[in-house]
């Protein structure tokens, strides 16, 4: 069994990137070759990390200059939960754990690969957060 992990940022209230988790530590932060790349001077280049293991999630600030925030608390290090809002300069990163993925084999039903890098890749469409009467239709 894994845990699906998917990361939705958004930018003064508009969406603009969703990331699934499909490493045990993911780094945020202002570097481009950060996990999750948020670009603004009010991010460190490396400001916080989220660990996945199949019991927690582990937010955890690097000491950046601007501090992290988790549903409005400044926090240090804290338990993330389904729903949990973290933000991150000027950006506001939903969690969202949706459900545990089985994996009967050959990788059949995972919602990411066995290692790897994070996902930018587009969500299954039980998970894409896009309006189905605003997809553009072949």
């Amino acid at each position: 069994m894994e845990r699906a992990v998917v990361i939705k940022i958004t930018f003064k209230g508009k969406a603009i990137d969703t990331y699934v988790l499909a490493k045990p530590t993911a780094v945020i932060g202002r570097d481009p070759a950060a996990d999750i790349f948020l670009d603004n001077p009010g991010v460190s280049r490396q400001h916080a990390t989220i660990e996945v293991s199949d019991s927690s999630l582990l937010l955890r600030d690097l000491a950046s200059a601007n501090g992290t925030l988790v549903n409005g608390e400044r926090t240090n290090r804290c338990e993330l939960k389904n729903g949990d809002v973290v933000r991150i300069g000027r950006f506001d990163l939903e969690v969202s754990v949706p459900h545990v993925v089985q994996t009967p084999g050959r990788h059949e039903g995972r919602l990411c690969p066995p290692a790897g890098a994070t996902l930018e890749a587009p969500l299954p469409r039980s998970l894409d957060p896009v309006d189905e009467t605003k997809r553009r239709r072949p």
